[in-house]
């Protein structure tokens, strides 16, 4: 059964008490999270064709969605640059009547064809960037056409939908991830299981595609760019841990690179700055290869 279907073996959340209606929604939750581990074998092929596009210089990640999918879509990609450091301009989002969809309903836009069409051509997608599109229907116009569009182009395209025997998002996707919620505890109304289920499958592919890149180091978010007092002591702690120095040692090195936890870990870890930074730069700004040559470095030198 997709989203849009009604379950009639189940009694309806409206006639439960508040109790059973709570117990109701949280168990379907918890079905919108094995729905997305079924869907693991497509996620793992997604990540590695992700990963292999990426690695080009100037290669991007579009996130293309409408009304509750194309939020979620835009929820993830916002994280990339505060968590890993990811570039601002190589996340694009693409979603139908943006920005003001994102918190209010636009009439049509999801239908708007020609739109999507116009965003493709505007962005100039080309065969290094990858394509994200999600739609719990998998049958909306303007997603689908921009991922349509995408792959005429060379793109990746990724597709992301919670219903399989309808969805041309599916059969025209490279890499299709289906996410089978089921019907909706409210009927049809999608931000519930198949919205969790979305952004559970989003954020597993975005974390592995940023760690099978580089931008985490021994399980730590080492290309921070989020800038408040808390990240500011994450950074302070990241040092101390991953080197064993004192905090004033820490915060000095933070100090000398400017915030930057890698570099201030290669002079702690005895690098000079314009070695660091030249380092860092050969490897693509991965801490654990820019150590090596650093350790290369020192045992040559």
């Amino acid at each position: 059964m997709g989203t849009e279907d009604k379950d009639e073996s189940r009694p309806f959340i409206d006639a439960m008490s508040r109790k059973k209606a709570r117990q109701f929604v949280l168990a379907e939750h918890v079905r919108a999270a094995r729905a997305v581990q079924c869907a693991a074998p497509a996620i793992d092929s997604a990540v590695e064709e992700m990963i292999a596009r990426l690695e080009v210089a100037g290669s991007r990640i579009f996130y293309v969605g409408a009304g509750t999918s194309g939020r979620q879509a835009v929820a993830d990609g916002a994280e990339l640059l505060p968590t890993f450091g990811w570039p601002e301009d190589r996340v694009v989002y693409c979603v139908a009547g943006f920005p003001a969809s994102l918190w209010q309903s636009i009439e049509g836009a999801e239908d708007n064809v020609n739109a999507a069409q116009k965003l493709m051509s505007l962005y100039k997608v080309s065969a290094h960037d990858v394509v994200i599109a999600v739609a719990a229907s998998g049958t909306t116009p303007f997603t689908w056409e921009c991922l349509r569009e995408a792959k005429s182009r060379g793109a990746l395209t990724i597709g992301i939908s919670n219903n399989d025997y309808i969805s041309p998002l599916l059969a025209e996707a490279e890499c299709p991830i289906f996410l089978d919620t089921g019907p909706e505890p409210i009927v049809g109304s999608t931000r519930m299981k198949a919205g969790t289920a979305q952004r559970i499958a989003l954020n597993t592919l975005s974390t592995l595609v940023m760690v099978g890149l580089g931008h985490v180091y021994l399980g730590e978010m080492v290309n921070v760019r989020a800038k408040c007092a808390k990240i500011d002591t994450r950074r302070v702690n990241m040092v101390m841990r991953l080197t064993d120095c004192s905090e004033e040692k820490a915060r000095d090195s933070l100090s000398e690179s400017g915030g930057d936890v890698r570099i201030a870990i290669m002079l702690v870890k005895g690098c000079d700055l314009q070695s660091a930074q030249v380092f860092l730069a050969l490897t693509g700004g991965t801490l654990g290869s820019a150590l090596t040559l650093h350790e290369l470095d020192q045992s040559t030198g």
